[in-house]
């Protein structure tokens, strides 16, 4: 078990990380006196490393995400920045993230096109969301990497 607390413009969170042997990882949101509250986060890492499902689990509300990844190197893993979800804690890249509401489908919401160099570490990403309800891409972003 970890204690962590992050501090993001004016709010300020507590959590408590509890590790299992099978790839869960439980992070409870704790109040003022370092007590948990009902609301928690659940990540789901995968036997490669990968962070594969997000589930945010309140008293009155269900959301989440799920993702996939190719087999090359994530370079942000390296970086070791401290992260209040782990979202960069993952081997490989993620490739398509979906996210759900309550007990509703994962639709994919965010595709990620890497181009890679020889060494296996990507030179360039295009992201690209898409809106559900239209079908088409509302936002793209591409980043180059240099290293």
């Amino acid at each position: 078990m970890t204690r962590s607390e992050f501090l993001y413009m004016f709010e300020h969170y507590m959590y408590e990380y509890v590790y299992n042997n099978n790839g869960l990882v439980t992070l409870h949101l704790l109040d003022g006196n370092g007590n948990p509250t009902e609301s928690r986060v659940e990540l789901s890492f995968n036997a490669r490393g990968n962070r594969v499902g997000y589930k945010s689990l309140t008293a009155v509300s269900n959301s989440g995400a799920a993702y996939t990844f190719d087999e090359n190197i994530n370079p942000y893993v390296h970086m070791k920045w401290p992260e209040q979800f782990l979202e960069h804690e993952s081997k490989n890249n993620a490739v398509t993230m979906g996210s759900y509401s309550g007990s509703g489908p994962v639709e994919i919401q965010t595709t990620s096109e890497y181009q890679y160099g020889n060494d296996g570490f990507p030179t360039q990403v295009l992201r690209k969301r898409l809106d559900p309800s239209t079908g088409q891409y509302v936002q793209y972003s591409r980043k180059v990497f240099t290293y």
